[in-house]
């Protein structure tokens, strides 16, 4: 019988370190999540990851790209996209892990023609495409299209959303607001004709304007109705 080992003998194995990326199969895609951390650790570990899968069977694959929970570095995961889309693969949404407390949105400062472009959205499910007919995005937080929202395209979101581009589809923003705390919400274009918008209870429709200078927009609820104002 072999003899106990004494405490001086045992010695503990430090916990590995957890990989700041990390890759899974999700439908007919992959869900790469980045944890927090070293900006140059992140992107040597996704390129390892992307190496490991790169061609064959994972070409052309759909990517959706979760990045840190907080605040959204848009910057830095459109470098991750990049390296992302280099090998083959394609980057069909990038959000944040987890949604933050409900907050009162705001507009950016603008320009002499645009307000500024959203590069930093908290808890946001962020599309860099156009949205065409038949298509649909839902979210449970807000959610920032950086292109269009063609007609017959739908937005459901259960907070604000924010279209870098001509919002000319159908939005319902506002979703998961309870009966009048909605003002926080907002739908936002830079050029805002949908064919129909709904903010929590109250809808609108654009008006019918053929010869209408698109201008940027934010719309909101007031008093149970859609109010729209200039983004500035």
């Amino acid at each position: 019988m072999a003899a106990s080992e004494s405490p001086e003998e045992r010695v503990e194995q430090p916990t590995p370190a957890r990989p700041p990326v990390s890759v899974k199969g999700s439908g007919d895609g992959l869900r790469i999540t980045v944890s927090r951390g070293d900006p140059g650790l992140i992107e040597a570990s996704l390129r390892q990851h992307l190496a490991q899968r790169s061609g064959g069977f994972f070409a052309d694959a759909k990517v959706a790209l979760e990045m840190p929970p907080g605040r959204l570095d848009l910057a830095f995961a459109s470098r991750l996209a990049r390296l992302i889309e280099e090998v083959g693969m394609r980057v069909e949404s990038v959000s944040s892990g987890t949604l933050p407390e409900r907050r009162e949105a705001r507009g950016g400062e603008g320009h002499a023609t645009a307000p500024a472009a959203p590069n930093a959205v908290e808890g946001a499910l962020v599309i860099e495409t156009t949205l065409r007919s038949g298509q649909r995005i839902t979210h449970a937080g807000s959610v920032v299209i950086l292109g269009d929202v063609n007609p017959g395209a739908e937005v459901l979101a259960g907070e604000s959303v924010v279209v870098w581009g001509r919002l000319r589809g159908m939005v319902e923003a506002g979703l998961a607001a309870d009966e009048g705390s909605e003002s926080g919400v907002v739908v936002c274009a830079l050029d805002l004709a949908p064919t129909q918008l709904r903010i929590g209870r109250a809808i609108a429709r654009a008006p019918e304007e053929p010869d209408r200078v698109p201008l940027p927009e934010v719309a909101r609820s007031v008093d149970g109705r859609i109010v729209v104002d200039a983004w500035r």
